[in-house]
């Protein structure tokens, strides 16, 4: 079965799967429900040899996620209105030794699939995994390389489509944004998951044959460009001017006269400075 359904899912969702699946953009998908968190799953049945090559890319998706996982141990807050899903990518051999630049190509995706299908809206992107739009958080990415499958990475996306979480229930950032809105609308998480997914898909493509392509679309809309931001690294608080990315995905930021290259393992709590 292509696509495995476990529990009383959402026939609209079946039928966008049914469609990804049809049009040869994913392999196989997995929908559930309610589930913990849609990258456990994915990772779990990598480790488990559940599935292969032969069934990625693999799209898991749920219509609640209860214990949606952020970096650094940090939790992302859902419900049936937002969209919580995960899928599991095969390595490309030429992008196995820096996993940076995904993070940075899965941004794009989201970023370029938003303002194609929902113009005029325009994003930002917060280095190194945030999807930003009108002054907020609209969504969030993790990804996760499988080490008992070395050619084998999960990349989670969490976005707010028709609510955002209050205030009180963020932590470590700014105000949470829906896309609905932001437009002043009613928008169909299905549509959203249509356009993000076969994105995230081509731009692996993207990716392999013309890097610097991606990397610029992140430039042009880094949040944190000629901004000064703090962060923590090794314990202790830095700050700087951000200067961008490099050519690996990571993130430059002056201090003095040195300009340092940061990593995504290496920094955590990036903000601009107020």
């Amino acid at each position: 079965m292509t696509v495995e359904i476990n529990g009383q899912v959402d026939a609209r969702g079946v039928r966008c799967l049914e469609s990804l699946v049809g049009d040869r953009q994913i392999k196989t998908a997995w929908y559930g429900e309610e589930l913990q968190s849609t990258n456990t799953r994915a990772v779990d049945d990598l480790r488990r040899g559940v599935i292969d090559g032969q069934h990625l890319p693999r799209i898991y998706l749920t219509d609640l996620q209860t214990g949606g996982r952020g970096r650094q141990g940090r939790t992302w807050i859902s419900d049936k209105q937002n969209l919580a899903f995960s899928i599991a990518f095969p390595i490309a051999p030429s992008l196995a030794s820096n996993l940076g630049l995904q993070s940075i190509a899965v941004g794009v995706a989201i970023a370029e699939a938003i303002e194609h299908e929902f113009a005029p809206i325009k994003t930002k992107l917060k280095w190194p995994n945030d999807v930003w739009i009108d002054g907020g958080k609209f969504g969030g990415i993790l990804i996760e390389r499988v080490s008992s499958v070395a050619d084998c990475m999960v990349v989670g996306v969490g976005l707010n489509v028709s609510s955002a979480p209050p205030a009180e229930e963020i932590s470590h950032g700014a105000a949470a944004k829906s896309l609905a809105n932001c437009l002043g609308r009613m928008v169909s998480k299905w549509e959203v998951l249509d356009a993000v997914a076969r994105r995230l898909i081509d731009i692996q493509v993207d990716l392999e044959q013309d890097a610097q392509s991606v990397i610029q679309s992140f430039r042009q809309r880094c949040l944190l460009t000629n901004k000064t931001i703090s962060y923590q690294h090794d314990g202790t608080k830095q700050s700087g001017l951000c200067e961008g990315i490099d050519d690996s995905g990571g993130l430059l930021v002056q201090q003095g006269a040195e300009i340092r290259t940061i990593t995504s393992g290496e920094a955590t709590l990036v903000r601009v400075q107020a």
